[in-house]
């Protein structure tokens, strides 16, 4: 039996598309909505009084909430900043724990000149941290060492844990490695920084994946020093800056 036609609509502005979500079944569908194409797959769409909610800032060029207040002109149709449920994700802000870290995020990072590294020393301080965990990879030791160097300088007892503690064989996750490397152990890695009672954990270089999972455990809040890169030396925007151009994508 065919599949019943499912249209739905999006609006971008003052800009209207519709289509039929059931069109060629499950997949991909492509549109174009106020001269910008548009990507997504049927099979994610949330749906709320008959509209899709999309969410569609990486291609939005308005981008009026990042403006100054007061300095704001009309926002799409859609945007996210126009939705009932903004408000509901504020009051999450009025946790005593949330709003400790809103306000040392907030007063952290307004130095331009500033490397991430002084950031985090100043979010850890506005915080009102005192113990500070770093989870590194095995081929970033040497940034783990100086960075646990550093803190301490600063004044911070630090808790360090490598990637590849457990030496355990990966055949523990079902992988067999003919090269007998060590597996990663993130899981590990985030116990046994949440057992030291670290408020803060902080990620040097941990494999995409094993980065997830440690946050996933992590009792602390969580921030990112170093993003591993093999291809572009731990710099991930230069994949955007030179691979995406080379491909003409951008």
């Amino acid at each position: 039996m065919a599949a019943s036609s499912l249209i739905c609509r999006i609006e971008f502005g003052c800009a209207v598309c519709e289509f039929d979500a059931n069109a060629g079944g499950s997949g991909m569908h492509r549109e174009q909505i106020d001269g910008m194409k548009f990507a997504f797959h049927s099979d994610i769409f949330k749906y709320r009084k008959g509209v899709v909610n999309m969410l569609f800032c990486a291609s939005c060029g308005v981008k009026n909430c990042a403006k100054r207040l007061g300095e704001e002109e009309s926002f799409p149709q859609f945007c996210p900043s126009r939705r009932e449920e903004i408000q509901e994700f504020l009051a999450c802000y009025q946790d005593p724990e949330t709003k400790r870290l809103a306000q040392a995020s907030a007063v952290s990072s307004m130095d331009n000149r500033e490397s991430r590294m002084e950031q985090t020393v100043n979010f850890a301080r506005n915080a009102g941290f005192h113990k500070i965990g770093i989870a590194f990879c095995i081929s970033l030791a040497d940034y783990g060492k100086s960075a646990a160097a550093y803190l301490k300088r600063e004044g911070f007892e630090v808790e360090s844990i490598l990637c590849k503690v457990g030496h355990h064989d990966r055949e523990c996750i079902g992988i067999i490695d003919e090269r007998k490397k060590p597996m990663c152990n993130p899981v590990a890695q985030a116990e046994y920084l949440n057992r030291s009672g670290t408020e803060l954990n902080i990620i040097i270089g941990l494999c995409v994946g094993h980065d997830s999972l440690f946050m996933k455990y992590s009792h602390a809040p969580v921030t990112v020093l170093i993003a591993k890169d093999h291809r572009y030396h731990n710099a991930p925007a230069a994949f955007f800056d030179e691979g995406m151009k080379k491909a003409g994508e951008i």
